[in-house]
């Protein structure tokens, strides 16, 4: 739950009239009463890469971002309805996995935090190499290493995005059950 003053964007009352009805100023209002009702789901990262809380209450989630002056609620969307006693059991499932998919996405970071940190040592001692070095092979040698290397860290960056990812899907998926 959300306490104190809470900002809406227009991006997020737009939504809530498209979705739901009635004008920008009663989206506003309704938005602001129902983000405090509303069950916090998950800390999820977006497409654009800015990270959010998605909290869900009455058929809609709320995408929330803090910045300098507090909370804002920069997007809302329809979820579907579902039968109450399916609902309940469904919804222990996908929260199971909502858990399994943030401690792969914890355990995911912490591997590639180390393996991005173990490239960059060997970018640094291939650098000192080829500026120590005479030779124009061995020079051409280091740098075809250290793009290689550089490629390796570009893959680990869309590895922990597709994990962020399927984190962000599995959250939406647990919003839809409250």
């Amino acid at each position: 739950m959300i306490d104190g003053r809470v900002r809406v964007s227009q991006h997020a009352a737009e939504e809530y009239v498209k979705d739901f009805g009635g004008t920008v100023e009663q989206a506003r209002s309704r938005i602001g009463v129902n983000i405090r009702r509303a069950t916090h789901v998950a800390e999820v990262t977006g497409a654009d890469g800015k990270s959010g809380v998605l909290y869900a209450y009455g058929g809609a989630c709320y995408i929330v971002r803090h910045d300098e002056r507090g909370p804002v609620v920069v997007t809302v969307y329809k979820t579907e309805p579902v039968v109450a006693a399916v609902r309940d059991k469904v919804r222990e499932m996908v929260t199971k996995e909502l858990r399994k998919a943030e401690r792969k996405e914890r355990e995911t970071a912490r591997r590639i935090a180390v393996e991005k940190a173990e490239i960059v040592v060997e970018i640094a001692q291939i650098n000192l190499r080829m500026v120590k070095s005479r030779s124009e092979a061995v020079r051409i040698a280091c740098q075809a290493r250290i793009n290689a290397l550089h490629t390796a860290i570009a893959e680990l960056d869309e590895e922990l995005r597709k994990v962020i990812g399927n984190k962000r899907a599995i959250a939406k998926t647990v919003a839809a059950y409250y």
